[in-house]
């Protein structure tokens, strides 16, 4: 199981040219960059009969939980397939390798346009380990915005003033809201009465 240490792989989807064509870059892992350009593998159709399919129906009857599975799956292995061959799927298995039991946490750029933003990357399932990667507790997937400069970080002085506002409806039973100040309170530093 992967754990706080997971390796990090960084892995971007841009669209290139021709419309359609798409390459996925491997910005960095603990086996180096890679990439590798590939076509969409499904039409926008298919696409979009997917996202319905696997959505709310208008009846609000859900269809048949294997069907849907099945159907998660397959679509699954396509965008797998596709995103991860040649050096960025070695990439992958090579990361994998390296990270052992810290496992590698897959960091998921999308590239600019609605298109890529939409598509459901988390449904990638991987054949070999037999789960979707948004599922996988070995090999983590999570979108990732990478955020340009160092995080800036304002020093307010000594203390820490926090707003808490304890509800206590008239139709249930009282709190004691004095007993949760001070456990607030407590929970911020034990200053007592939360009057720090």
């Amino acid at each position: 199981m992967a754990t706080a240490d997971a390796h990090d792989l960084d892995l971007l989807i841009e669209a290139t040219s021709p419309p359609g064509r798409l390459r996925a870059r491997v910005l960095n892992s603990p086996a180096g960059e890679a990439s590798v350009d590939f076509d969409v593998p499904f039409t926008p159709l298919e696409l979009e009969n997917f996202l319905l399919k696997l959505g709310v129906p208008r009846s609000g009857l859900r269809g048949d939980g294997a069907s849907n599975s099945s159907t998660a799956k397959t679509f699954g292995v396509r965008l797998f397939d596709a995103v991860f061959s040649g050096d960025v799927r070695r990439a992958l298995d090579m990361s994998r390798a390296i990270a052992g039991k810290d496992g590698v946490r897959i960091r998921l750029q999308v590239g600019d346009g609605a298109d890529l933003a939409a598509m459901p990357w988390e449904f990638l399932y991987d054949t070999g380990t037999d789960t979707h990667l948004g599922l996988d507790l070995d090999t983590r997937l999570v979108r990732y915005l990478p955020v340009p400069g160092a995080a800036h970080t304002d020093v307010v002085g000594d203390r820490l003033r926090v707003v808490v506002a304890i509800a206590s409806p008239a139709d249930l039973p009282a709190l004691d809201v004095a007993g949760e100040r001070d456990a607030d309170a407590c929970a911020l530093g034990c200053r007592g009465r939360g009057r720090s």
